[in-house]
């Protein structure tokens, strides 16, 4: 696919996504430029390309990122952390790279860890306002939900 075409594309995600989210027009705006560079040429991203959105609760943050990756087919590039209940869990022996790694040996297409498959893949860390901390002393900084 062309530079060209992938720019079309996301030119049409973005009409798409405001049509389906009445009101998010400029943040969907920023959004689609934000990962411009990233879809248009890959090739040429050498750093994590990192999105952050914020805003109150219930305002469509989540949606729209869901929306965008399921319009753009990458639900198979996709790995959801909601830090409200992940990070928040008694059972911290499996941490967040420990999912990363399962994610991508979960690929039926590529079985094991490829270098190039697993660095174009989309983290979305949702409620990280609650994700674990340390604290000054070096203890984990306990949160409420």
């Amino acid at each position: 696919m062309t530079k060209l075409e992938k720019i079309k594309i996301l030119e049409n995600v973005k009409k798409q996504l405001k049509q389906e989210f009445i009101g998010l027009d400029s943040i969907i705006d920023d959004l689609v430029t934000s990962i411009t560079p990233w879809f248009v040429t890959p090739e040429v991203i050498v750093r994590p390309v990192v999105v952050s959105l914020w805003g109150m609760t219930g305002t469509g943050k989540s949606s729209v990122v869901k929306r965008l990756v399921e319009i753009l087919d990458l639900k198979h590039k996709t790995l959801f952390f909601d830090c409200g209940t992940e990070c928040n869990e008694t059972d911290y022996g499996r941490n967040i790279g420990d999912k990363i790694i399962d994610f991508i040996n979960s690929d039926e297409q590529y079985g094991t860890i490829d270098e190039n498959y697993s660095k174009d893949l989309i983290y979305v860390f949702d409620e990280f306002q609650y994700a674990r901390t340390i604290n000054d002393e070096g203890c984990e900084e306990v949160k409420s939900s």
